[in-house]
């Protein structure tokens, strides 16, 4: 009996996640092959200075021809990207669910740190700007309920909700210096749902794409290729 349910689960859970993908509409998409883009970045002088922490790639890519791409500076601190503030609510339809998707090669050492956060806003101030609560990290594995990713069902490693080149074989985490190619890329998709919607009042979310250089420059983590990302898409 408990194999016939569990064979039923498996089973009936991919027209599960089907019925819901189909009543979506796409309120944010990024793939950085526009005139503009909708993301933002710091400049931080020990990192990529004029022209960006993070920058447009166009070696790699999912949808030719850019991707978006920080690399392991040698120096600590934070290389961060971030989305524009993005809607949650609407006067056409009802949002029931949100979800985020985006795909990526993270070649980063699993000494250093990446992480994924995200911010709600719950209304305005005198001025007009958008009130954001603090910074959360996306907290997960590859058997969280939540997350779709193609690590899901421990198809890949990931503690802690932090990707580095350990997540995929082909990442090559024996070897620092490998060079990604565009087999490279994983597709990931997170069911926001529970943290965003179940929120009183939230009319935004943004998300936060940070690596960190934690290790010192000596562990020689710096040369990892760094984190690519291409498709950024909030459903």
């Amino acid at each position: 009996m408990k194999k016939s349910l569990t064979l039923l689960v498996a089973l009936f859970f991919p027209f599960l996640l089907f019925a819901q993908l189909m009543d979506t509409t796409t309120v944010f998409y990024e793939n950085f092959d526009g005139s503009s883009i909708q993301t933002t970045t710091n400049y931080s002088s020990s990192f990529g200075g004029a022209n960006g922490d993070w920058q447009i790639c166009n070696t790699l890519y999912k949808s030719a021809p850019n991707s978006y791409h920080t690399p392991v500076y040698a120096t600590g601190g934070n290389s961060q990207m971030y989305t524009a503030a993005i809607p949650v609510t609407s006067n056409d339809f009802t949002v029931n669910r949100i979800y985020l998707a985006f795909d990526h090669i993270c070649k980063v050492s699993q000494l250093d740190q990446t992480n994924i956060h995200y911010s709600l806003a719950t209304g305005v101030d005198a001025d007009g700007n958008y009130i954001w609560t603090s910074w959360q990290s996306l907290n997960f594995g590859t058997d969280t309920a939540w997350y779709y990713g193609d690590g899901a069902g421990n198809k890949g490693t990931v503690t802690g909700g932090k990707f580095n080149h350990q997540s995929y074989t082909e990442w090559q985490s024996s070897n620092n210096s490998a060079t990604p190619n565009n087999t490279w890329w994983k597709h990931e998709y997170f069911d926001l749902t529970s943290k965003v919607l179940r929120t009183a009042g939230v009319t935004h979310v943004r998300f936060r794409f940070q690596d960190n250089k934690s290790s010192t420059t000596s562990s020689g983590t710096q040369a990892c290729a760094g984190w690519y990302v291409d498709n950024i898409q909030i459903i």
